[in-house]
């Protein structure tokens, strides 16, 4: 029997508009009447996360690719640091090839370069420059050095229009061997330390919840979700996600934009 259901947001249930559909957000509810916990399991850190959500569905969540596990108000239940000298080894390797470079702490995310540089890599990728600019949904601080930050990073993100620099970029990450790289859009590239990522931290919450990896039903359509995906057996898909996620699925629904996540749960759970 489902006992919680661990949810990625972006092409999944949350559409290209920053938003949560009516139908959707009443799957959600009935899923609470059902006693069937929903878990946001995402790259967004836990302001960005809110932003797409109602004040009516709020949730502990996993964030930033599973490197925090958040209580509902959004502090700290389990989270893993990437290592500081690891950061300043790759954000020095960003710097030298002008990328601007997101770096996430517990509460804030800092911007390494100019922010202006990649709200303007996001719209060359397809963005509408007013999307671009709400793409982390929430305050960004502009820092010249990682050493202005005194908190854990957790995460590290790029965004990279160039295929050339993005393959460059994933050469270079593929030798540092205390980090997990992965993407959840065709242009960025997302790092958290070695070992973590949505799989890893779903099963520190499932130890938590005192449940099974059996009662755990998965949704997610892009690569950083691969790992629930070979980890878990109950997983479903949108028929457009990334090919290799189909090919791992055991189910697969509609389109986020066509109310895939509603229409599934509505049938497997015959609510």
């Amino acid at each position: 029997m489902i006992k919680l259901i661990a949810c990625d947001l972006d092409g999944t249930i949350i559409r290209q508009d920053n938003t949560l559909s009516i139908e959707n957000e009443m799957a959600i509810k009935l899923l609470e009447k059902k006693k069937i916990t929903f878990l946001p399991c995402t790259g967004r850190c836990y302001q960005d996360m809110r932003s797409a959500f109602p004040q009516s569905l709020i949730y502990p969540s996993v964030l930033m690719n599973g490197a925090l596990f958040a209580a509902a108000n959004g502090s700290s239940i389990y989270h893993f640091p990437i290592k500081k000298d690891i950061v300043l080894d790759i954000v020095n390797y960003f710097q030298c090839i002008k990328l601007s470079t997101a770096i996430y702490s517990l509460n804030t995310i800092y911007m390494i370069g100019k922010i202006s540089n990649f709200t303007k890599c996001l719209v060359e990728c397809g963005m509408s420059e007013d999307f671009a600019k709400e793409y982390y949904g929430c305050n960004i601080i502009e820092i010249n050095s990682i050493g202005e930050i005194q908190e854990d990073i957790l995460k590290i993100e790029i965004m990279i229009a160039n295929t050339k620099v993005k393959n460059t970029c994933q050469k270079f990450l593929s030798k540092c061997e205390d980090v997990n790289v992965s993407s959840s859009l065709p242009y960025n590239i997302e790092i958290t330390a070695k070992g973590i990522h949505k799989a890893a931290m779903l099963r520190k919450v499932a130890k938590f919840y005192g449940i099974k990896k059996e009662e755990i039903l998965v949704f997610g359509d892009s690569m950083n979700d691969y790992e629930l995906f070979e980890n878990y057996p109950n997983t479903v898909a949108p028929k457009n996600a990334d090919e290799a996620i189909i090919k791992l699925s055991k189910f697969q629904c509609e389109t986020c934009e066509n109310n895939g996540f509603s229409s599934f749960v509505r049938n497997y759970f015959k609510m």
